[in-house]
């Protein structure tokens, strides 16, 4: 199935030091939904731009891109710019994406345009050269019911794919299906969906199926199966269809472990041995935090077919805002033992709530969204890579970022912050763990930053834990309120 991304990946966070600004490409088959940012009213801020450096000369690095974006004063994108700095040493436009809003703002047109020597592209009738666009339906609960994507084709577009979404009563996904644009037929034709189960509103089962044409009808493909214990994810059974035999043969199986505060502790993957019929260990985590709840080491281990061998390490370490500043990646050395191998550091606004930025499409899209940047409101980042002599590094990646502050009124932020209330941890991969000094009786909801609901889970008294790891990798707004409706906290959250 031939898909053309049409959302570009904002500062390009993948860029090594000599690489290209690229397209947004379709991983494992599967794509992920994108949302708009539909929150209006709690926005004070929005991303201006993202400055990528080149590292060629690494003594002294400059910026080859920036990413420009555009908001009006309600905070509505109505733009984004890629311009790249020429061999003049003097910026230029590269990409433009333009946006349509329809339909009281429910449905949304990301059209994007190439340029050549600093013009748009056209052809020898002076039209516009289109590169690709994306057009997202929603329903009147924010969430996604119809994208398609087009392509570019010289001055027109073309159908390419298409993708639809079906909701419960209760908002969640039950039934997702992707389907590709056939030119021969001049016509939509399947290509897989997913179903999706629930029990007690937390996900149980989810079956993949793809198309099969000849037989005009869906083969089962793939099963995850879900298994909780009071409050938390214990296990995960990864199934393959078997045709020959028509049964669903075991692949692998994930399994969670919780300390005495009820935080993650541990995980293990499990491979399927056919010839043994049973699990075989493969790889585990493990997990350490401090007294304020951050996590601040993950070790990973490979099961050597007798016991466990370390791995990989990564330590982190926080300012007084839990946002953590540095990151160290350790690789094991049978030898020498841990040897430091990479190094993130991080600086932030401490004077803007990143719960207050109004973010670009393109980052709010699955997709293009790289929520592992975006816990505080970041002004900086460099990552390093260490020599083979294990005493110096050098500079691999470089980003600058630029806020606005929004001009409305009507977008003042509006959040009543409990700091009674604690979230734990964020990032969060599996399990995100809720504590109150005090009895709460209401409710939860997390929603990603588009508003769309993803859990709605009851509280009553101090403790709780809302399971994620099935949501798609992002930023999720987290809402208690009690039972009267009253906002006791609202905070944003990221999921590994």
């Amino acid at each position: 199935m031939k898909k053309i991304y049409t959302i570009l990946l904002l500062a390009v966070f993948a860029i090594s030091a000599n690489a290209q600004p690229f397209m947004l490409k379709k991983e494992n088959g599967k794509k992920k939904m994108p949302q708009r940012n539909n929150m209006k009213g709690i926005y004070t801020y929005s991303l201006d731009s993202a400055w990528i450096y080149d590292l060629d000369s690494l003594d002294s690095p400059y910026v080859q891109y920036k990413y420009i974006f555009d908001f009006d004063d309600n905070g509505t994108e109505t733009a984004f710019h890629l311009v790249t700095l020429n061999d003049s040493g003097s910026f230029e436009n590269a990409y433009l994406g333009e946006y349509d809003y329809y339909n009281n703002g429910k449905t949304l047109v990301l059209s994007t345009y190439d340029y050549a020597n600093n013009n748009i592209s056209k052809d020898a009738n002076d039209s516009i050269l289109k590169d690709s666009k994306d057009s997202v339906m929603y329903n009147d609960n924010g969430n996604v019911v119809l994208h398609i994507y087009f392509e570019g084709n010289d001055s027109v577009w073309d159908n390419d794919g298409k993708e639809e979404y079906i909701y419960d009563a209760d908002g969640k996904i039950i039934l997702y299906k992707e389907s590709y644009w056939s030119d021969s037929d001049s016509n939509w034709v399947y290509d897989g969906k997913n179903e999706y189960t629930y029990d007690n509103g937390l996900l149980s089962e989810q079956i993949y199926y793809n198309y099969d044409n000849s037989s005009d009808s869906w083969v089962s493909n793939e099963k995850d199966v879900y298994t909780y214990n009071s409050s938390n994810l214990i296990e995960e059974i990864h199934l393959n269809w078997n045709s020959s035999a028509s049964q669903w043969d075991s692949s692998y199986k994930e399994v969670y472990s919780y300390n005495s505060d009820n935080l993650l502790e541990g995980y293990i993957y499990y491979s399927y041995d056919n010839e043994s019929n049973a699990y075989i260990k493969d790889n585990k985590k493990g997990y350490t935090y401090d007294g304020d709840n951050n996590l601040i080491t993950e070790v990973r281990y490979h099961w050597n077919g007798s016991s466990w061998e370390n791995n990989r390490k990564y330590e982190y370490s926080y300012a007084t805002s839990n946002l953590y500043t540095e990151e160290d990646q350790y690789n094991w050395d049978n030898s020498d033992g841990w040897i430091l191998s990479d190094k993130e550091l991080r600086t932030y606004a401490d004077s803007i709530d990143v719960n207050t930025i109004k973010f670009s499409y393109i980052f709010t899209s699955d997709e293009g969204l790289m929520n592992d940047f975006f816990r505080g409101a970041l002004v900086d980042y460099e990552y390093y890579e260490y020599e083979e002599d294990k005493a110096s590094a050098s500079l691999s990646e470089k980003y600058k970022f630029f806020y606005d502050k929004l001009n409305s009124s009507s977008l003042v932020a509006n959040y009543k912050i409990d700091a009674k209330i604690k979230l734990y941890p964020n990032p969060a991969s599996d399990i995100l763990f809720v504590s109150s000094e005090e009895n709460i009786d209401g409710r939860i909801v997390v929603s990603d930053i588009s508003g769309k609901t993803f859990r709605t889970i009851n509280i009553y008294g101090t403790h709780t834990s809302i399971p994620v790891q099935t949501l798609p990798s992002g930023i999720y707004m987290i809402s208690i309120t009690d039972k009267n409706g009253n906002t006791l906290k609202t905070a944003r959250i990221i999921k590994k």
